[in-house]
């Protein structure tokens, strides 16, 4: 609840009969506090009636209320005012400030979001399929301009590592993506000790052990 102070302040005169009261003045207590928002005014224990204070959102947020460009201003405001019992109040300002909001990124071909929240001061984590690796940032985050600290990242075939030739033997493939398949070979006169073909596993190795030509 807002802080309202009223401090009366009692002026006498000296006159014939005693004192008599020429007037009372009331005062404002600490201006209302807005989630997200701050108040242009100096820190203070009371405000006289007509102070009027002016609010922004907080950096990153934006006010969610619409105004016409007339009144945005006055509405952004609250004023110290005295209602019909003389008592001073705030004024309530029409202001929600609610974080800015960078929009969905889009989640990249063969991966997937871990986490997610499109409003600052959070971000977007994402992961790939089983066999492609993450090329890029795997966490980005939303700016307070909307905008994303970052591109979507991209998900790419895991590649295995280039094969060698097994001595008096040849080793033959198409491609050494994920899934992808090569095959070995003796020269004539020889044979082969281990599996005729290995597989490109998930993780970027090959299946099984490298064969020999004995």
């Amino acid at each position: 609840m807002w802080s309202l102070l009223k401090l009366t302040l009692f002026v006498f005169i000296s006159g014939i009969g005693g004192f008599s009261i020429v007037r009372a003045v009331s005062k404002c207590g600490a201006f209302p506090k807005i989630k997200n928002a701050v108040g242009k005014a100096k820190d203070q224990e009371s405000y006289d009636v007509g102070t009027i204070v002016s609010y922004v959102c907080e950096y990153g947020y934006k006010n969610a209320i619409t105004h016409a460009l007339s009144e945005a201003r006055d509405a952004s405001q609250s004023q110290c005012q005295m209602n019909s019992n003389e008592n001073p109040y705030w004024t309530e300002p029409s202001l929600d400030c609610k974080p800015v909001k960078c929009g969905d990124p889009g989640v990249p071909k063969n991966g997937r979001y871990l986490d997610f929240i499109f409003t600052f001061p959070h971000g977007v984590k994402f992961q790939c399929d089983k066999g492609y690796e993450l090329v890029g940032r795997r966490e980005i985050f939303c700016l307070p301009n909307g905008d994303w600290s970052s591109p979507v990242p991209d998900c790419e075939l895991k590649q295995c590592p280039l094969p060698s030739d097994p001595q008096n033997g040849k080793v033959s493939y198409n491609l050494l993506t994920y899934k992808s398949v090569i095959n070995y070979h003796c020269d004539k006169g020889y044979g082969l000790v281990g599996p005729s073909e290995r597989v490109c596993l998930e993780d970027g190795m090959w299946s099984g052990e490298e064969p020999s030509c004995v």
